[in-house]
């Protein structure tokens, strides 16, 4: 396996404002010490917050109308619940989030309010669960969702999901920032933004919710006098997924963006910390690097000396901000701290203490290591080379000497030795060895295997969003099947609790993928994990199935557009219904695997109709011809033409009539059954009496029988007699 390129950037932005120039001449005067740094990194100027590699919405085919042909411009407005109507010829770039685009809205009803729609991009996991939460209920501090839905998209062709917001008539912070202001009025800027985030992260928790957005341009004002703000949307992409690496704690910066997991509030207090020291500088120390040289420098110099330099708005904060950027989420300033901070008792930040440093830095990949977490980290994206050195003996003797971390260092070579000699025919074996070693160097590290990275409460949306990018799903796959996550587990200190949870959890997944039909394997892990994942069958894909409810109409509307020869149940779809219906359908999902077309049939008519019944609509005319048109081997299950016939002539009716469950009874009568077979029963027994007389005559009537025999000699003696009388008559007559 060819190791990528990794000259990836850090998808970080300066503050608006800052001078690029000014930044280059800070770093050039004073240099930032970072042990092992790559050479000929040097700051570009301002960089995008995103970069396209590390954003699959990039490469998700996303098109909506700030990117469409010029011929919607006069596009009509689309509406949702007949009441909003969303214009996608008036973009709103200014309100974007970085994996939803922002439009007009006019609300009907209320034509006064001021709102905005943000369309989600399609295939992007949402967070459903927070969606719910905090639809029509107002969380002081975040921005008010006043109802979300499904809308036709014209550019994207195919629905999307729009969530409407109140919206913010001061505009984003950044864009102030951007502009003519004293630092007096920044500074007061910046303690509002304080303000406002503690009291957003506390409702939230409040609710158990984690935000997992929160950085400096996701920050708006709410009214034109702008002494008011809000936190913007978090809820149109998996929870961390739209964060640049400098907002995400060490562990979480480690994992693939879409394995970056929902995480607790000291997440959202360490982004609080990453936030006012992007507010709070006039040049950022870290502009420029990549984001494998920006872990590397939180690893070895703590984050708070690797986001903070000395060219300050204000170094009121200081104390916050280092208590708030604390390594360790036990010694991190909570939500209590800040509030004693705030009220200006004196709370000592605890400084990160960080691991033992090597005297003897190991050069890898372009870095001296001087810390066993960086080098795991580094050896990560490239395990080709990593293998080589652990199969050498240089880390372990790196460890051992360099670092004298004897117990490590035993560790690995206990290790080694249970792994045993290469294997050419098991090259798993040895991304296996690596996995593990990875895990005693740095047992608090995201789940690393084959070049993918996830924390434990994050494989569902790494699923997602690698398949999404069309890669890595099956070494997702097989990292549940190797039982990589268990592995973690026992290295890593978490609590036993969380241990039971998340074993619980992964023992169910690796049951559905080891289990190969319709309804199990790595589909239903997907929709099992992500309850904000649409269905991703390609029949009702352009529908937005979100829900369970929403999937028998779309359905129905897909049979004007697919081959009805095809069934209207495919392995996504039965794994989404799955996952989705509650409940044991085990029987039903076993049945769509039926080798008998008949029995298939059946089983995909009867998890329809159980559908219809518990969600409805109550008609399904387009769903009900596209099925009706593949009952004809149910029908052929009976026996009696005069049945058979009976049956084809009402389908036609209750397929008019949209119902599933009538054509159910019609097709599996218990009654009709057994009078079939009954009937046919009583014709197979006459057809065997019939049999058995044939026999009886053949076996009578045959050469050989005794009845013929005996017929026989009965002849022979009559015909002997009527030849002697015939003999004595005419001796008589001749004298």
């Amino acid at each position: 396996m060819a190791e990528a390129p990794l000259e990836d950037e850090v998808d970080v932005a300066p503050p608006p404002g800052d001078a690029a120039p000014e930044q280059e001449q800070e770093q050039e005067a004073e240099p930032e010490p970072v042990v092992g740094a790559v050479a000929d990194l040097e700051p570009d100027g301002e960089m995008e917050e995103l970069l396209p590699e590390e954003n699959p919405t990039m490469s998700a085919g996303l098109l909506l109308d700030s990117d469409a042909p010029e011929e919607v411009d006069d596009a009509p407005p689309v509406t949702l619940r007949q009441r909003y109507d969303i214009f996608p010829s008036k973009a709103l770039p200014e309100l974007d989030s970085p994996s939803a685009k922002a439009f007009e809205v006019i609300d009907s009803q209320n034509p006064g309010v001021k709102i905005f729609a943000l369309i989600c991009t399609p295939d992007l996991p949402v967070r459903a669960m927070e969606l719910d939460e905090i639809t029509n209920s107002e969380v002081p501090g975040c921005m008010h969702l006043i109802d979300h839905g499904t809308v036709y998209w014209p550019s994207l062709e195919q629905k999307a999901l729009a969530l409407i917001y109140q919206k913010p008539l001061g505009g984003r912070l950044t864009d102030v920032f951007a502009g003519e202001i004293s630092d007096y009025l920044r500074v007061d800027y910046i303690r509002l933004s304080l303000d406002t985030i503690l009291l957003a992260v506390s409702n939230l928790n409040f609710r158990n919710l984690t935000h997992r957005a929160i950085r400096h341009d996701n920050l708006f004002f709410t009214t034109e006098k702008r002494d008011e703000m809000v936190l913007g949307d978090f809820v149109s992409a998996p929870a961390g997924f739209d964060q640049p690496v400098a907002y995400e704690t060490i562990e979480r910066s480690m994992a693939d963006d879409g394995g970056r997991g929902t995480g607790e509030v000291s997440d959202d207090m360490y982004a609080l910390g990453v936030t006012l020291a992007f507010l709070c500088q006039k040049g950022l120390p870290f502009l420029g690097k990549s984001k494998e040289a920006l872990i590397i420098s939180k690893i070895v110099d703590t984050s708070f000396q690797a986001l903070v330099g000395s060219n300050l708005y204000t170094a009121t904060m200081l104390d916050l901000i280092r208590g708030l950027l604390n390594d360790d989420p036990d010694e991190r300033w909570g939500l209590d701290e800040v509030e004693l901070w705030a009220s200006g008792r004196r709370v000592p930040p605890t400084q990160s203490s960080g691991q033992k440093k090597s005297q003897r830095p190991l050069m890898f990949g372009d870095f001296g290591h001087v810390s066993p977490r960086t080098l795991a980290y580094s050896m990560a994206r490239r395990p080709e080379s990593a293998i080589k050195m652990i199969r050498d003996g240089t880390i372990e003797q790196w460890v051992s000497m360099g670092l004298t971390n004897k117990d490590m260092a035993a560790a690995i070579a206990a290790r080694l030795e249970a792994t045993g000699d290469p294997d050419e025919k098991n090259p798993d074996k040895e991304h296996m060895l690596l996995t593990r070693i990875l895990m005693i160097m740095d047992p608090i590290a995201p789940i690393r295997y084959k070049g993918v990275s996830y924390m434990p409460d994050a494989f569902g949306t790494a699923l997602a969003i690698e398949r999404l990018r069309g890669s890595n799903v099956r070494i997702l796959a097989e990292s549940i099947i190797k039982n990589v996550p268990q592995a973690w587990f026992k290295a890593s200190a978490v609590s036993q609790e969380s241990v039971f949870i998340e074993n619980d959890a992964y023992i169910k997944i690796k049951g559905y993928l080891q289990k190969a039909g319709p309804g199990f394997g790595v589909e239903r892990c997907l929709y099992e994990l992500n309850d904000g994942l649409t269905c991703q069958s390609p029949l009702v894909k352009n529908e937005y199935v979100l829900k369970i409810e929403d999937m028998l109409p779309a359905l129905n509307s897909a049979e004007k557009r697919v081959d009805t020869k095809t069934p209207p149940i495919d392995r996504h779809i039965a794994a989404f219904i799955a996952a989705r219906m509650g409940g044991s359908i085990e029987s039903m999902l076993n049945g769509l695997n039926d080798p008998d077309d008949a029995l298939k049939v059946m089983a995909i008519l009867k998890l329809l109709a159980e559908l219809q019944v518990r969600f409805g609509p109550e008609s399904l005319l387009g769903l009900a011809r596209w099925i009706g048109g593949q009952v004809g081997p149910v029908i052929k299950l009976y026996h009696s033409r005069i049945t058979r016939k009976a049956i084809e002539s009402a389908v036609p009716d209750l397929v008019r009539s949209g119902q599933l469950p009538a054509l159910i009874e019609l097709l599996d009568d218990p009654e009709a059954r057994l009078i079939d077979q009954q009937g046919y029963a009583m014709a197979v027994a006459q057809f065997e009496l019939a049999e058995d007389e044939i026999q009886k005559i053949h076996e009578d009537m045959g050469p050989v029988s005794t009845k013929t025999d005996r017929t026989a000699k009965q002849v022979a003696a009559v015909t002997s007699i009527t030849i002697m009388t015939f003999v004595i008559a005419l001796l008589i007559i001749s004298g």
